[in-house]
């Protein structure tokens, strides 16, 4: 018939409509101390007094010399 337009449906990723937000590290050094899961994309590293303290999307991670909090 005539011209065809633009397709009626968007196909729009969760990706795209969340985007990961960038990490913030107190210290350059900081490694995450856990395996990111598929979706998962951790926020901030920091130090606490005998602790590593991980925040992601997902979970608060808190890890101490002979424990850990997940």
């Amino acid at each position: 018939m005539g011209e065809e337009g633009p397709p009626s449906l968007e196909y729009i990723q969760a990706k795209d409509l969340f985007p990961p937000k960038e990490l913030v590290k107190e210290e350059e050094n900081l490694q995450v101390p856990f395996t990111v899961l598929q979706g998962e994309g951790v926020e901030f590293l920091g130090r606490a007094a005998d602790a590593l303290i991980a925040i992601s999307n997902y979970r608060l991670h808190i890890k101490f010399k002979d424990s850990v909090i997940n």
